[in-house]
């Protein structure tokens, strides 16, 4: 373990600052409209400081100030931009049935009532007023006995849905659970609730992409089938969802017995899976002989595939990120330094959705982390 140094933890220190500048923006409820000019202007005022150092000798001292400012900003503007990319609607949109058009980015999971899914929704129709669209929504479809087209949904198609648009709820108390700041933060910020196969029409079939449509589909598939041929009943669906994060088939009695035993986390797939599947590959390639370099790269290969496989939820991605940059650290450092590892994970992430911050997935994910790399070499220390 690393000895703690923000001196030679450079990316971590620019996480810190990019962190501190999301919440500030996060407090102010800043625009992007207002913080994006203030970014522009400090980062020209700092690039003039660093070009007119070398006349005036005096202004290097605006140098540090301008750069932890210019950082401040980054975090805060990318927080502004990404809540102000969030899909605009008429509020007739949310009261009236609409059809929306758009495909299918993920595999669909399957319960014996509902199929659900994420839509990348590119048209919207209400009545007879048509509008371009650009968003994902997660989609509920209540299929009957009878069903062909919803059994039939798949990755990568294309479809017209009708049904009815709604929001996530936000927290009704300060510190309650916010449903809008979590899926926000997961890039969704619609429901659409659809009634039955005459709601759905398939369009194409052929869209998404061919990793997507001929390897990871077939495989999640294959991975369902198998569990419902080898296991019976509730063993099953624990399986599903401890493997690849697919819940839905487990009962509420279930879930609630391993919420109220504080053990919930265990039904999902979690950054744990990406441990375990990455110790896996790691020990197989390496009994193979694989030069170093490839142990790392045929094993981050795996990772990839595995996040692909459980529909690339949150943790997931996050340990996947977290995992490849400690992986990689160690393959291109002789001592690799887990705060910087840890930094840049974070950075990444932050760098795809500021409102990541904000999931308690992630806080949980680098707060363990960084509770391990940070305090176990002073409590061995101790107990040594």
């Amino acid at each position: 373990m690393s000895t703690f140094r923000l001196s030679i933890s450079p990316a971590f220190r620019l996480a810190l600052l990019v962190v501190s500048g999301i919440l500030l923006s996060d407090w102010f409820n800043f625009s992007h409209q207002t913080i994006t000019p203030a970014f522009v202007t400090a980062l020209l005022l700092s690039l003039a400081v660093l070009f007119l150092r070398r006349w005036i000798p005096s202004i290097t001292l605006l140098v540090v100030p301008l750069t932890i400012l210019v950082c401040l900003l980054v975090g805060a503007t990318k927080l502004a931009v990404d809540r102000g990319s969030e899909m605009s609607l008429p509020d007739t949109a949310l009261t009236h049935e609409v059809m929306i058009l758009g495909s299918i980015v993920e595999p669909p999971q399957e319960t014996k009532k509902v199929v659900r899914f994420v839509l990348q929704a590119r048209q919207l129709k209400i009545g007879p007023v048509e509008m371009g669209i650009a968003g994902d929504i997660r989609v509920s479809v209540v299929r009957s006995r009878s069903d062909r087209t919803v059994d039939a949904l798949k990755y990568g198609m294309t479809v017209a849905l009708r049904g009815r648009l709604s929001r996530p709820s936000s927290a009704r108390n300060p510190g309650e659970f916010s449903e809008k700041q979590y899926y926000e933060a997961n890039g969704i910020s619609l429901f659409m609730f659809v009634r039955g196969e005459s709601s759905v029409l398939v369009l194409d079939s052929t869209g998404g992409s061919w990793l997507m449509r001929g390897g990871v589909a077939p495989a999640r598939e294959f991975i369902l089938k198998t569990l419902d041929a080898t296991t019976e009943g509730e063993s099953a669906e624990f399986l599903k969802g401890l493997l690849i994060g697919e819940r839905d088939g487990i009962s509420p009695q279930t879930k609630q017995a391993f919420t109220k035993s504080g053990v919930a986390h265990v039904l999902a797939v979690s950054g744990s899976n990406v441990v375990v599947v990455a110790g896996i590959f790691f020990f197989l390639f390496g009994l193979l002989r694989f030069p170093k370099w490839g142990v790392t790269l045929l094993t981050l290969g795996a990772l990839v595939l595995y996040m692909l496989v459980t529909g690339s939820q949150p943790p997931v991605v996050r340990a996947t990120i977290t995992a490849s940059v400690f992986m990689i650290g160690g393959l291109l450092q002789v001592r690799a330094n887990p705060f910087n590892s840890l930094g840049v994970a974070a950075l990444i992430i932050l760098a795809i959705d500021a409102r990541q911050l904000f999931d308690v997935g992630f806080q949980l994910s680098f707060v363990a982390v960084l509770s391990i790399v940070y305090l176990y070499p002073k409590m061995n220390t101790w107990i040594s």
